[in-house]
């Protein structure tokens, strides 16, 4: 399995956040051409120290809600 990963917003278009709730936020992206899947990296420090927080397997997924500090 190819996965394009990022760390930051640029490498995927169109990348927004879609709502926020406590502990909850959802996102939608364009599709990356030839990617299986993404992952979704968080700081929780705000102090731009990225974890990956979740692995989103498939390439036609182009939206996911993460709820709490991570879903991995």
């Amino acid at each position: 399995m190819s996965i394009v990963q990022s760390k930051t917003v640029g490498d995927v278009e169109k990348a927004v956040i879609t709502e926020t709730k406590a502990e909850e936020a959802s996102f939608k992206w364009k599709k990356v051409t030839g990617a299986d899947g993404y992952y979704i990296y968080q700081s929780i420090s705000g102090d731009n120290d990225f974890d990956r927080a979740v692995t989103v397997e498939g390439g036609n997924v182009r939206e996911y809600t993460l709820k709490g500090s991570g879903d991995e």
